[in-house]
């Protein structure tokens, strides 16, 4: 009875359960400002500035950035030390927040709009998480394992605290598993293309899925056969190449400073 409940009410209460996570995330009084600040920030320097220097804003909130671990001196010029991936990805939202006269070079401003983007990633990685479930049970089980899982782990306590590396790696690896899922079950064949770019993004996010990239590709291998894996490993590749490349033409080293250990 609780599935046949489910089933026919599943669009409605899936946008319940994006909702009430939304909204779990974005009102918690468990903030933890910390590793994230200069994040947005740095795409903000991007689209005014085309840059990831962050020279032409003097100040975070009341604070020097030499007052700041968030930010390093490299080469007489000031940068955001955590992974570049949030930023890009961040993008949109500071294209409208910047629309709307907010600045993300105060403190208080960037705090904000970082814990609605956190709030969104929350709701976004509840509902693949009920789409990963639906590969292996029904309505109902997939609903009390995503509430038990999101609410239960450190999708909520650590995604819904702040804009994280974490945040965004953790929808893009959720997509891979989905979309490996689909494939396996003859739902929809994976694009090895996408697969490379994907996990190359979720690299640029958090360089330890670096680790996860060499389980995808491997798991390509014996699944999918060398064709798939080699194309796979051709983009993922080459855009670690390009990223070795800027690397060096920014900050004449390999990989930003934080990528390299």
């Amino acid at each position: 009875m609780m599935e046949a409940y489910f089933q026919r009410h599943n669009q409605l209460w899936l946008v319940v359960l994006c909702v009430v996570a939304f909204g779990a995330a974005y009102f918690s009084p468990l903030k933890l400002p910390g590793d994230s600040l200069g994040s947005l920030l740095t795409a903000q320097a991007i689209l005014q500035h085309r840059t990831i220097q962050l020279d032409s804003y003097v100040t975070v909130g009341d604070k020097p950035y030499g007052a700041n671990y968030q930010f390093i001196h490299k080469g007489g010029h000031v940068y955001y030390f955590f992974p570049l991936g949030t930023s890009l990805l961040s993008l949109p939202f500071i294209w409208l927040a910047n629309l709307r006269g907010q600045d993300m070079a105060d403190a208080q401003t960037h705090l904000a709009l970082e814990n609605s983007i956190s709030a969104l990633t929350v709701a976004a990685a509840s509902l693949l998480i009920y789409l990963q479930c639906r590969a292996f049970v029904n309505h109902a089980a997939s609903f009390l394992i995503t509430i038990t899982f999101v609410f239960g782990s450190a999708i909520m306590s650590t995604m819904g605290s702040s804009l994280w590396s974490f945040n965004f790696s953790t929808l893009l690896v959720l997509w891979v598993l989905l979309r490996l899922t689909g494939d396996e079950g003859g739902r929809r064949a994976v694009n090895p293309y996408w697969l490379g770019v994907v996990l190359f993004v979720a690299y640029l996010c958090r360089p330890s899925l670096a680790v996860f990239g060499l389980a995808v590709l491997t798991y390509s291998c014996f699944q999918k056969g060398w064709g798939f894996a080699g194309r796979l490993a051709l983009v993922a590749g080459s855009l670690a190449v390009v990223f070795v490349l800027y690397s060096w033409l920014e900050f004449r080293q390999l990989l930003p400073a934080y990528y390299l250990p």
